[in-house]
């Protein structure tokens, strides 16, 4: 590529980035004249369309060393990660800060009259240019401080620097005006509510960017493109990726089944460039990408990323803490391809900030043989199916393209079930075919090496102290905890094995059940130390379950840095009787494990696990020979099995639906209290609800009840700015967190998993696990009458920043 086209390439780069009156001083290769048309333009059209009229001058430009002068230009000017960035032809700096300039050009409506340009100026210096700032004074004194904010703006959104943001966040915060909060580069879910999904998945596929140009290979079939006309600049797909992308790139919802390794990705990328090539600008196309875990979204958010850089097409992503109501709208409203995990996809659609499925043309669903029973995908795909079964026929819903590189069984053991199992997950995914390699299996044996299994019982180590030592420490706590209540009647679950994931089943039930715990024969006080006992007791022989698992798969001393990280993490000064004693069980183990230090325990497999293997081989087959079986069926009998199982699941919903209880609110006062040690907090009369999402506290009585430590993590979310952490001044449990909101300091915004709520109408105790499921009615907070109490009162509290 010549380093003409180079500048046409990133041409979207430059002209959002530089004001070229200040690059021209530096460019020696144009003439006077050339130079007067470029300011002139600057000056009547703005430095946009002034830096196109650049880029256009430099084709005619022939001058030796022009390209390195013009780099050198850039980056005395002011902008050397731009120049950077072109000399490397690598803009993924710059691309990170995309989003965030597309969100303050939302806010600039609150910005431009809610400051004065003088007083953010002098925190600015790191990413506004000299010149740049004395023309915002200039424009101040002549024509006001709107005028000069909106200049200031203008500039601020043109930086090349990485930081700009994060600065402009600090000159806000520095010069007081923390009411006009900015979304952050961190954007936090501060509700810690969401429900961990349990799935199954294979190994990442870690996709070579260059794997599809294998020159020691021998030449691959040609095969023609479903769409001739649109020529892929990204990847050249082998002919068996060919063949399984081709239903989806005829615009069918399929389920594309392949082994690891074999390019499940690039053939995503292809199938995204052929979809969004042919939207038009009256009908625009927009593509979500989701996978279960913020590693894989990363991971696919990279590679889209660096497939699609330089084209027309922009990538996103929204997963973990760069998820907020805010990013995901303006990432919804502003990108063409958004990576997101499927939990959050769904929230976001229950919340009204994606306002519908229709919102999307097309959705990849990664490992969507985990589409069933209650994983986000399923519910995604339960309100598709109830759009497209009810919905007006004119609907437009999304193409659906799953991808997986098995497709399981199901329980079943034969083909029968097989079958039945592969009926059920395509009329989930509303999916029309099942594309696998058929035609180009030598191809695919060539580039995908899928190892034989063989499988080898070995013997249990014939000496495990570790173990023996933990099993010890955990029949020891079970002992304690037996000795103060029956902790077996509190759980319907087995206890079954130490060192099981049963085991860790049954202890978390357990723990749930000793928080609401009520001891009829016993006092108040003396309830609140035994239900505290056994919670602790409860955490405790959760770690040790933990690290027996651990150790099963990896070494002893693996093991022990668990548990020491989780004892360390624990404040003595907390402590009571019970923590005390169960802090010296551990200590005793710590001595052992320095004493193991040098030993490699070897990893070793049970027969269990032998078994379990064993069956999945078997599984396997019968699941290609099922896979086999459904792709000879007659298409219309394969869809109508599948739309009979989609009308006996839309039935299921809406029965559960008319089954389920109705969630009254009740307008009764709940008495919260620490879900350790029982301190009473607040009563739900004394919280209110910003913006439907936080939680927080206006009791001036509250925070001395707290031990207050610094946030390891300050930022801002949505409407707050995390100040700190604040748990139990009694047992240490985690509370939530200090916030500032709009004006407001110290606000304490709950965590809902810190408390136990007691119905004070009843004196019944009860366990929540989301702020939606409490029962009692919480007020919206109010900014004027509810500050106006906190003003009138003494004590810590809410009040107005000065």
């Amino acid at each position: 590529m010549s380093e003409k086209e180079l500048l046409q390439r990133c041409c979207k780069y430059i002209t959002g980035i530089i004001q070229p009156s200040l690059v021209l001083h530096y460019l020696d290769f144009f003439e006077p004249k050339e130079v007067e048309l470029i300011k002139a333009k600057e000056e009547k059209e703005g430095p946009t369309h002034a830096s196109a009229l650049l880029l256009d001058m430099i084709q005619n430009v022939d001058s030796p060393g022009w390209f390195q002068m013009f780099l050198d230009g850039l980056s005395i000017a002011g902008y050397p990660t731009l120049s950077k960035s072109i000399d490397m032809e690598d803009f993924t700096e710059l691309d990170k800060s995309r989003l965030y300039k597309q969100m303050v050009r939302k806010l600039r409506p609150t910005l431009e009259p809610g400051a004065r340009p003088m007083d953010i100026l002098p925190h600015l210096s790191e990413c506004l240019l000299q010149p740049q700032g004395e023309e915002v004074r200039q424009v101040t004194e002549s024509k006001g401080d709107h005028a000069g904010m909106g200049r200031l703006l203008d500039f601020i959104l043109r930086s090349d620097n990485p930081r700009w943001y994060k600065t402009l966040q600090d000159a806000l915060s520095a010069a007081g005006y923390n009411n006009l909060a900015l979304g952050d580069q961190e954007d936090a879910d501060m509700s810690g509510t969401e429900e961990i999904e349990m799935t199954y998945s294979q190994e990442a596929e870690m996709e070579d960017l260059h794997a599809n140009l294998d020159t020691d290979a021998e030449p691959r079939q040609k095969v023609m493109r479903y769409d001739s006309q649109i020529s892929s600049p990204l990847t050249e797909l082998r002919a068996y990726q060919e063949e399984l992308a081709l239903p989806a790139l005829e615009s069918r919802n399929t389920i594309i089944c392949a082994p690891t390794g074999s390019g499940k990705t690039i053939i995503a990328v292809e199938i995204c460039w052929q979809h969004l090539s042919q939207g038009t600008e009256e009908s625009k196309r927009k593509v979500a990408f989701l996978a279960n875990t913020i590693p894989l979204c990363q991971q696919q958010m990279e590679l889209f990323m660096k497939y699609f850089q330089n084209k027309d097409f922009e990538v996103i992503g929204c997963f973990g803490e760069s998820a907020s109501n805010l990013v995901v709208k303006v990432a919804v409203e502003e990108y063409d391809i958004i990576v997101m995990t499927p939990m959050i996809l769904q929230l976001k659609l229950e919340n009204g900030t994606i306002p519908s499925l229709s919102t999307f043309t097309l959705i990849f669903f990664d490992e969507c043989h985990n589409t069933s029973k209650k994983h986000s995908y399923n519910s995604i795909m339960g309100m598709y199916m109830d759009i497209r079964l009810e919905g007006p026929p004119s609907t437009a819903l999304p193409q659906i393209v799953g991808l997986t590189a098995s497709v399981g069984v199901g329980k079943s053991k034969n083909v029968d079930g097989a079958l039945e199992h592969i009926y059920q997950l395509c009329a989930n995914l509303d999916t029309h075919t099942l594309s696998t390699v058929t035609k180009h299996l030598n191809e695919l044996r060539k580039f995908v090496f899928v190892p034989s299994k063989d499988i080898r019982l070995v013997k249990r180590r014939s000496v495990d102290p570790f173990m023996d030592v933990v099993l010890g420490l955990m029949a020891h706590v079970e002992s304690i905890a037996k000795k103060t209540y029956n902790i077996e009647s509190l759980s319907k679950v087995p206890m079954s094995t130490r060192g099981s994931q049963a085991y860790e089943q049954w202890v978390v039930t357990v723990q749930r059940q000793c928080k609401v715990l009520k001891l009829v024969d016993q006092d108040e006080e003396e309830e609140m130390k035994i239900c505290r006992k056994l919670v602790t007791c409860s955490e405790h022989l959760r770690k040790y379950n933990d690290s027996l698992i651990i150790s099963e798969d990896a070494r002893a001393i693996d093991a022990i840095n668990y548990l020491q990280k989780y004892f360390d993490n624990l404040d003595p000064t907390r402590f009571d009787e019970t923590d005390q004693k169960l802090f010296s069980v551990f200590e005793g183990l710590g001595r052992r494990g320095r004493a193991m230090d040098s030993r490699c325990i070897l990893i070793t497999s049970s027969r269990e696990n032998a078994e379990k293997e064993q069956i999945n081989m078997l599984q396997e087959k019968v699941m290609y020979d099922a896979i086999q079986t459904a792709q000879n069926i007659e298409t219309d009998v394969f869809l109508a099995k599948v739309r009979n199982v989609q009308k006996r699941q839309k039935k299921q919903r809406d029965l559960e639906r008319r089954m389920a209880p109705e969630k009254k609110k009740e307008d009764i006062t709940f008495l919260l209290q620490c879900g350790k040690c029982r301190q009473n907090a607040c009563k739900s009369d004394e919280i209110r609800v910003i913006q439907n999402n936080h939680r927080v506290v206006i009791s001036k009585a509250f925070l001395p009840l707290c031990n207050i430590q610094p946030h390891p993590k300050p930022q801002v979310c949505d409407v707050l700015e995390k100040k700190s952490k604040i748990f139990c001044r009694t047992c240490n449990r985690d509370w939530g967190i200090l916030a500032s909101c709009m004006g407001l300091d110290n606000l304490p915004v709950l965590k809902i998993s810190g408390f136990t709520f007691v119905n004070l109408r009843t004196g019944q105790r009860k366990s929540v696990v989301k702020w939606q499921d409490f029962p009692g009615l919480l007020k919206d907070f109010d900014f004027e009458l509810d500050v106006l109490d906190q003003d009138s009162s003494e004590g810590a509290g809410p009040s107005r920043l000065s």
